[in-house]
């Protein structure tokens, strides 16, 4: 994904171009808090996530070991 498109025009947090990952605005949230946030939205950091990578401060892209819907 190309700098300057991580919104869409709607100010929206738009999807990676890649399968089962998401690109999402953390802000001042460390790691750990993070895997919390995801943890009570009933991921499972050790069997749901492939990895997750920083793109900028405060912003991470989520990639998933599989198709997931919660």
């Amino acid at each position: 994904m190309r700098a300057g498109s991580e919104v869409d025009e709607y100010n929206v947090n738009k999807f990676p171009e890649r399968n089962c990952s998401i690109r999402t605005v953390t802000g001042n949230l460390s790691d750990v808090e993070v895997a919390r946030v995801f943890s009570e939205c009933g991921f499972n950091p050790a069997t749901d996530f492939k990895c997750f990578q920083k793109v900028s401060a405060g912003i991470i892209t989520v990639i998933f070991l599989s198709f997931i819907t919660h």
